[in-house]
């Protein structure tokens, strides 16, 4: 990832910028107004502050499994309309993948580092 953000002519806008304490966090908020309460969302209210918030073209990099859905399938379909290419990274290893995302969402939430070869934690994640 690292090397295609050097690569783009694109400034690279803060890693996770969708979560909810991040700089896109209020688009966020119109699907998920309180942690962990979805809540259905006018398409074109969200699609509006897609826009808004992509206006200026930027690198994204965001995990698009741990919000609600409905805001990455709107975020892939906005993001196309205006131009953005897509870059969707696979790991190898899951666990590990998962272990990597649910260590900042635990912490977030006061918790300590799981031990390195824990998976015992990966349920937090989703």
């Amino acid at each position: 990832m690292a090397l295609l953000t050097r690569l783009s002519t694109c400034p690279t806008i803060q890693h996770e910028p969708f979560n909810r304490n991040r700089k896109l966090g209020h688009v966020t908020a119109l699907v998920l107004p309180e942690e962990g309460v979805a809540r259905p969302v006018v398409a074109t209210e969200l699609d509006a502050a897609l826009r808004d918030a992509l206006a200026r073209p930027k690198n994204i990099k965001h995990c698009i499994d741990h919000l609600p859905s409905a805001l990455y399938m709107a975020l892939l379909r906005v993001a196309s309309e205006l131009g953005y290419r897509h870059a969707v990274l696979f790991r190898r290893d899951e666990a590990a993948r998962a272990r990597s995302l649910a260590w900042p969402l635990q912490r977030a939430r006061g918790g300590r580092r799981p031990p390195r070869n824990s998976t015992r934690n990966c349920a937090t994640a989703r």
